[in-house]
């Protein structure tokens, strides 16, 4: 693959650090995707984030997320209420 998929995920609770981290590390450990940035409105996973997942850049922000020029694909892994108008942002 020429350049990995940057992904941004919005959304750093269990679901993210379980099943789709099992599913997003072989992809990275073979260069198809990288993980640029993760957010999460609770502070406290930082430490989880960017030390046990690698992930460098972490916010509480989602909109940097969205804004950044380093994302090609945005994973909303938030509460089910919060979906709606993050993936709407995200898609526009």
């Amino acid at each position: 693959m020429e350049h990995p998929v940057r992904i941004g995920i919005v959304g750093c609770g269990s679901v993210m650090q379980r099943p789709y981290m099992r599913q997003i590390q072989p992809m990275r450990d073979a260069g198809a995707v990288d993980v640029t940035i993760a957010c999460d409105t609770r502070e406290e996973v930082r430490p989880v984030v960017q030390g046990t997942l690698g992930i460098k850049q972490f916010t509480t922000d989602y909109e940097e997320v969205i804004d950044s020029d380093e994302v090609d694909l945005v994973m909303v892994l938030t509460s089910m209420l919060e979906h709606g108008p993050i993936t709407r942002a995200a898609l526009t």
